[in-house]
C-alpha cells in the first residue's frame, strides 16, 4: 500500500470505527466499503481482503480488523463530531435510532474516562436520560429524542470526507 493510500485509509478507518462503534453504520456498511475499495486497488493489502470476508463477524471483530487495515488518522473524540453529523441526518428519518445512538456515545464517553472535550461532554447524558424515562423516574423518551436531535444538530454539516489526511 502506498503511503498516500495509507493516509487516506487512516481517515476512513477513523470514521468507520467511530461510526460502527456508536451505531451510525453497521458491519455490512464496513464490508461494502472494503469490497468497493478492493475493486479499485491493484495490490490490496491482505488486511483489507480479510475485512471484506468478515460478513458474519461482530462489531468488535470488524473494528479490530479495521486497525489491521490502517492506523486511525484521528482519535475517537476528534472524529466524533463528524460521526454525530451523520447521526443527525439519520435521526431526521428515524427518531427511534436515538436510543441506539445514546448507547453508542455512552460507550465512547465511558472509554474516554468520562471526559470528552467541550460540547461532547453531553454524550454521557442521553443513555442515562432514556433509562430514567423508561423507568418512569424522570422525563419522557420523546423529550430525550428531541434533546438528542438538538445536540447532534450542532454537528450537522460536518463532513469527514473533506478532511485532509495528516
Amino acid at each position: 500500500m502506498m503511503s498516500e493510500d495509507g493516509a487516506a485509509f487512516g481517515l476512513t478507518v477513523a470514521y468507520l470505527r467511530g461510526a460502527l462503534d456508536v451505531g451510525v453504520i453497521d458491519v455490512a456498511a464496513v464490508i461494502q466499503w472494503a469490497d468497493t475499495t478492493l475493486a479499485t486497488l491493484q495490490h490490496p493489502p491482505y488486511a483489507l481482503i480479510e475485512l471484506a470476508l468478515m460478513t458474519r463477524s461482530s462489531r468488535e471483530e470488524v473494528m479490530w480488523q479495521l486497525l489491521q487495515v490502517a492506523a486511525p488518522a484521528m482519535a475517537e473524540d476528534e472524529m466524533l463530531p463528524y460521526v454525530l453529523s451523520v447521526a443527525h441526518s439519520r435521526l431526521l428519518g428515524d427518531p427511534a435510532f436515538g436510543r441506539r445512538l445514546a448507547e453508542g456515545i455512552y460507550r465512547l464517553w465511558t472509554r474516554s474516562g468520562y471526559d470528552l472535550p467541550g460540547t461532547l461532554q453531553a454524550c454521557g447524558y442521553f443513555d442515562d436520560a432514556y433509562s430514567l424515562a423508561d423507568s418512569g423516574v424522570h422525563g419522557h423518551a420523546e423529550v430525550i429524542d428531541r434533546e438528542l436531535f438538538e445536540f447532534t444538530q450542532h454537528f450537522a454539516g460536518l463532513d469527514w470526507q473533506t478532511l485532509k489526511a495528516p
